[in-house]
């Protein structure tokens, strides 16, 4: 009878440790499920990630060939503006001396006309001499 009492009571302590490990192994059975299903939601939040991260890359590298691009441009039109800027200098310095050039051979030609014309007005009159002589 002792025993069996004493039976009973060991009986119902490792009943009830089991019931308590059941319970625990259940809880960790839920810990474990909620671990897999926060590693699975943050595996897809990660490639969700490195998508935009991808997408940012090859956006970043398009943008830098855009202002490589930009920068080659600028310089040539630079380049080009600075031979442009030559050239007209050139040309006004050009003009200036065409200017200064015609000013001089217009005098030229007034003395020359003003010559031909004191010429042609002694000729005339030899002219009217010699007709007058005849």
């Amino acid at each position: 009878d002792k025993e069996l009492r004493k039976a009973r009571l060991v009986l119902d302590t490792i009943e009830h440790d089991r019931a308590d490990h059941m319970k625990q192994l259940a809880e960790l059975h839920e810990v474990c499920k909620q671990t897999h299903d926060d590693i699975q939601n943050a595996d897809a939040v990660q490639k969700v990630k490195l998508e935009k991260l991808k997408r940012s890359r090859n956006t970043r590298l398009l943008l830098e060939q855009e202002k490589t691009n930009a920068l080659t441009l600028r310089t040539q039109l630079d380049l080009k503006c600075q031979e442009l800027q030559d050239q007209l200098t050139m040309i006004q310095d050009t003009a200036k001396r065409n200017k200064k050039e015609l000013e001089h051979l217009e005098k030229e030609i007034k003395k020359t006309q003003a010559s031909f014309s004191e010429k042609d007005a002694s000729l005339k009159q030899e002219e009217e001499k010699l007709r007058q002589m005849e």
